[in-house]
């Protein structure tokens, strides 16, 4: 199964304080509006990190087939719904905001040793007509965020059943580096061995 990078238009159904849509997955700079909180307490190293898992089942689908929805309210637990809205809140403005997907979920990552893979991610899906081989659809995983809620999207260049496509749990990481850690640092965040290593997170 291969990667193809492509283009594709937004989901219709809401337009979210910002959305990544490229390929290659950028640390992106928020310019929020932050409200103070409590220090979270699964803080690393002046960077939050909070794992979470969606409930495959609980996508909003767009009209067209085309873009199956989730959101902060379909992580499978209000502890770690909790864990993802406080460290978006407590990151503070200007903060960089990553999110990473389970790398078993995408990718086959046998021996390497990856964990994880930033997101966003496009996969070209293979049909076939006499033995040719041809990309019959290419599906994105992307994310966006606001101040305190995540959002996160499959969406295909054709309509498809979601239903048999999506897996049961998606897996994902929040990482949200205050701006004055960020600055510090000259890291590459599409890698999440990199990232873990600059700032001392877990596996």
């Amino acid at each position: 199964m291969n990667n193809f990078p492509t283009s594709l238009p937004p989901p219709m159904r809401r337009l979210p304080m910002l959305r990544l849509t490229s390929l290659t997955a950028l640390a992106l700079v928020a310019a929020l509006s932050f409200t103070a909180c409590d220090t979270y307490t699964e803080q690393v190293s002046d960077v939050y990190v909070a794992d979470f898992s969606l409930d495959g089942d609980a996508y909003a689908l767009s009209s067209d087939g085309r873009v199956a929805s989730y959101e902060s309210d379909d992580i499978n637990s209000g502890s770690q719904r909790d864990a993802v809205r406080r460290a978006l809140r407590s990151a503070g403005d200007g903060a960089v905001v990553m999110a990473y997907i389970d790398s078993e979920l995408v990718l086959d990552v046998t021996g390497t040793g990856q964990t994880y893979s930033a997101l966003p991610i496009t996969r070209g899906f293979e049909g076939g007509i006499d033995d040719v081989p041809f990309v019959d659809f290419i599906v994105t995983y992307e994310y966006s965020f606001d101040n305190e809620d995540f959002y996160f999207d499959f969406v295909s260049t054709a309509a498809i059943d979601f239903s048999t496509f999506v897996p049961n749990s998606i897996d994902l990481r929040v990482v949200a580096i205050p701006a004055t850690v960020f600055n510090k640092r000259s890291v590459d965040m599409t890698d999440y061995n990199a990232v873990k290593a600059a700032f001392n997170l877990p596996d």
